[in-house]
């Protein structure tokens, strides 16, 4: 599922996974959320969001943390009142298999090592933030 997003003028955006329950079990371990800064943008300044249980090497993947249904929330913060250029966010479905035909040119895409450097800093990211509450 790429989620095509224009952040227009908002400081801050962030695409988080959710189970019907508006709850995301693992995601210390897991890369079930994108914001602004861990995401990679566009060429054009727009962000492409990949959702899918499997990892389809891009560098914005979001997982499911295996949900097979759930939620996707965009959230966007930090609007200028005075700006005409509003956030907005699109969505289609393809097949795993087809997804490099929907994704826009300079699409950054990682290794295996890369994905693993990335879930590393996301992990310590959370650790600092939550030190007094140690996750399992």
């Amino acid at each position: 599922l790429p989620l095509p997003t224009a952040p227009g003028h908002a400081g801050f955006f962030t695409a988080p996974v959710y189970n019907d329950w508006t709850i995301t079990d693992d995601y210390w371990n897991q890369q079930t959320s994108l914001n602004n800064d861990q995401a990679v943008a566009n060429l054009d300044g727009t962000y492409t969001l990949v959702v899918s249980v499997a990892d389809p090497a891009v560098a914005n993947w979001i997982s499911t943390g295996g949900l097979n249904q759930g939620i996707i929330s965009m959230r966007f913060q930090d609007l200028d009142p005075e700006s005409s250029d509003t956030p907005g966010v699109q969505s289609v479905v393809v097949k795993l298999e087809d997804l490099d035909e929907h994704l826009p040119a300079g699409t950054v895409y990682v290794t295996a090592a890369e994905r693993a450097a990335q879930l590393a800093t996301r992990k310590a990211g959370f650790d600092k933030r939550w030190a007094p509450y140690p996750q399992l």
